[in-house]
């Protein structure tokens, strides 16, 4: 089993029963009911991707969200990138395009094209809004070490801008903290670059 960061491989076993990758879901994602946990994406190596409940305790139960995922390099979860009050799911195919797969609480249903020529990018992952203009973004690490924002506006990505460098010796990076130290994040700029990471 591997689990993973914004799909950034961090470890793995031979326990084919089990997802293959994982992704922390934001609190309430997916869910049956809004009862504020968050939950664990889980891809199972037949393509399979499960939404794993969490307790505040563990993981107790799942739900069969999407199939056909063995073909995505990155999967992870922006929260709401389209502002219709509930978490996505964005998946990277083998040719670098980003796509958006639209959450409705219980499972995903259609998708979005919102980015290309992802393919030679290292690490993806979603800081949720990182600049406070209501919509999710994504960051992306090259192989020189850059990190780099990619403005969502809730339909793609459209535009970029380089959030730190030397990046490229670590071997995962992480959304930091929920939406209550968000303002932190943003009124200093250095502690949201090295917050990014394990």
């Amino acid at each position: 089993m591997a689990f993973a960061t914004g799909l950034r491989q961090v470890h793995q076993t031979s326990e084919s029963a089990h997802p293959d990758s994982v992704s922390r879901t934001p609190n309430g994602a997916l869910r049956p009911a809004e009862d504020g946990y968050a939950g664990v994406i889980g891809r199972l190596s037949n393509g399979e991707l499960r939404l794993c409940f969490g307790n505040g305790l563990g993981l107790s139960g799942y739900r069969r969200i999407g199939t056909g995922w063995s073909s995505m390099t990155a999967i992870f979860t922006p929260g709401d990138f389209n502002g219709d009050g509930h978490p996505d799911v964005i998946g990277r195919a083998r040719n670098g395009d980003l796509r958006v797969y639209f959450g409705t609480g219980t499972r995903l249903s259609g998708s979005a094209l919102i980015g290309t020529g992802f393919g030679g990018v290292t690490a993806l992952f979603s800081p949720g809004d990182f600049n406070l203009d209501g919509k999710s973004d994504v960051i992306a690490r090259f192989s020189n070490g850059d990190l780099r924002i990619y403005h969502g506006n809730g339909v793609r990505l459209i535009s970029a801008a380089v959030i730190g460098t030397g990046w490229n010796s670590l071997s995962a990076q992480a959304r930091y903290g929920d939406d209550a130290d968000r303002y932190r994040r943003t009124a200093d700029p250095g502690f949201a670059r090295a917050s990014h990471h394990l």
